[in-house]
């Protein structure tokens, strides 16, 4: 990685210092991230293009020489900090400089993923949802832009379970968590909500443009048809999906509460289908109403592989 693609990855104003590993996973130190920052804002543009250029782990700044706690500065004359490292196994696990804790991250993933993803589909779960939702309506508000919150239920699903157990039902709810991600732009979030239900965050997205998501979840459900089949009525999805203005004086959860009122109202309209509800022009007493899309009556079925 280089200099430039970590300034692009990471905001440096809000990290101090950062680990760094070399290719094979050995762990070399630590970089501040002002070094970083200094080298990029070189007054000569030359000079910039090759620190842009530069490898992060060229310029690593303190090197850990044991695990026993001791750091030592690799510029200039050595210098001892007031650190400590932890170890396992021999691998260096964390370490704190001063009032920074730093914790590796190949010893921490799989616990974060356990509790931030979901395990069936990979998706971010429910928790995920809740706080980018807080977020991305605070960036709404101060942007005065406007955001999207979808509910999306998938039709008949119990039956999918009963009748072809829950190990299918599962191939099912990741072979459609994905499919929907596909729909979306790539900086959207979709999540799954619980159960048979996942849900979407889209920014930036207007009254007038929520019919191109929902009409996109919908083609999508019906060409990922093309490759199951089930004994059951086709399987659909039912979309609730709201827009909402930055300017209004709603909670996020005012947004989750409006969604899922429109997706349940598409359920009770027979399924396969999209309500929308604009809070900006509806106000407070705003009615779910149906969502034209160009695939509510054409979404085919699921077949479930032929097994041996």
């Amino acid at each position: 990685m280089s200099l430039y693609d970590l300034a692009e990855r990471f905001d440096l104003a809000k990290v101090q210092h950062l680990l760094v590993e070399d290719d094979s996973g050995q762990l070399l130190g630590v970089v501040d991230t002002k070094d970083v920052v200094a080298r990029l804002s070189a007054p000569n543009r030359i000079e910039r293009q090759r620190w842009a250029n530069t490898p992060i782990a060229s310029i690593v700044s303190i090197r850990l020489d044991k695990f026993d706690g001791s750091v030592t500065h690799k510029l200039n004359s050595p210098s001892v900090l007031n650190g400590r490292a932890f170890s396992q196994n021999e691998q260096l696990v964390a370490m704190n400089l001063g009032d920074d804790v730093m914790i590796r991250w190949s010893s921490v993933k799989n616990v974060l993923q356990r509790a931030l993803f979901d395990s069936v589909t990979g998706l971010p779960n429910r928790a995920v949802f809740d706080r980018r939702l807080q977020e991305e309506w605070e960036r709404t508000q101060s942007r005065n832009s406007s955001l999207a919150v979808l509910m999306i239920d998938l039709d008949h699903f119990k039956s999918i379970n009963d009748l072809h157990g829950h190990s299918i039902g599962d191939q099912i709810l990741n072979e459609v968590g994905q499919c929907l991600s596909t729909q979306l732009r790539s900086y959207d979030l979709l999540a799954r909500f619980g159960g048979d239900e996942f849900a979407a965050i889209l920014t930036d997205c207007y009254v007038n443009d929520i019919h191109i998501p929902a009409t996109r979840l919908h083609t999508g459900i019906r060409q990922l048809g093309e490759k199951f089949k089930l004994k059951i009525p086709r399987l659909t999805v039912s979309i609730g999906a709201i827009t909402c203005p930055g300017d209004q004086d709603v909670s996020p959860a005012k947004l989750l509460t409006a969604a899922d009122d429109c997706m349940y109202a598409a359920k009770k309209a027979g399924r396969g289908c999209a309500y929308t509800m604009d809070l900006a022009l509806s106000g407070r007493k705003a009615k779910p109403r149906p969502l034209s899309t160009t695939t509510n009556q054409t979404s085919a079925g699921l077949r479930v592989p032929q097994t041996r």
